[in-house]
């Protein structure tokens, strides 16, 4: 199944430094896109989509409720529903739950739209939700580690995606248009095989707020 992928704006997930700073850029929820024969090359694999010889029974499209990603840096959530328009920032300095963007897609089988999760990194004494995800999803090299497995249970199931991509973007720009590899991901064959996680980029050591926002692109796999 080759398809590429075209995204749809958002507006950026809130980082928390020790003074609790948060970055909220206004957003677009959607951008209409004209199929093509002819899609540039958003630089993200495409994997297989699951058919009915590898998926043991359909699972239809509904409200995740956790997120569980295992290994040396595990990331385990509760994912709660966020429905405001233009801005993705946790509510009420929460640091400790995911949200899904219901304004986009919800994830299973037949879904239409990509799945948007978004929570807090801390650069303080506070955890964060998603300070694990940078170790998760690059090596000691920045390169990007390729077929993480990242577990999503819905109210109708579980369903699996494997990490493809993962880019930094300066603040300022993620909600730029041209920045389709994050928010025009809705692929014309394959509408909702994806999900994003956005997330504030921390340094290195964990200690400090960068500039940037990292967003992790995965396709079911």
């Amino acid at each position: 199944m080759a398809v590429v992928t075209v995204v749809t704006l958002v507006g950026l997930t809130a980082c928390s430094s020790v003074t609790d700073q948060q970055t909220s850029p206004t957003v677009t929820p959607s951008v209409t896109v004209t199929p093509s024969t002819s899609l540039p090359d958003l630089g993200i694999t495409v994997l297989p989509r699951p058919t009915a010889s590898t998926t043991s029974a359909r699972i239809p499209p509904s409200l995740p409720t956790g997120l569980d990603i295992g290994g040396a840096h595990p990331i385990h959530a509760n994912v709660l529903p966020y429905d405001q328009p233009g801005v993705l920032l946790p509510p009420d300095g929460n640091y400790h739950d995911v949200f899904v963007w219901t304004l986009r897609g919800l994830p299973g089988d037949g879904a239409t739209d990509t799945t948007y999760l978004f929570g807090h990194t801390y650069s303080g004494a506070t955890n964060g939700v998603l300070d694990n995800l940078r170790y998760i999803v690059f090596d000691d090299h920045h390169q990007v580690i390729k077929g993480t497995k990242l577990h999503v249970t819905t109210k109708a199931g579980e369903l699996t995606y494997c990490v493809s991509n993962a880019y930094t973007v300066p603040k300022e720009e993620l909600q730029d248009q041209t920045q389709a590899a994050i928010w025009a991901i809705t692929p014309y064959a394959v509408r909702g095989n994806f999900l994003v996680i956005i997330a504030c980029f921390l340094s290195d050591d964990g200690s400090e707020q960068t500039g940037d926002n990292l967003a992790v692109v995965a396709e079911r796999c």
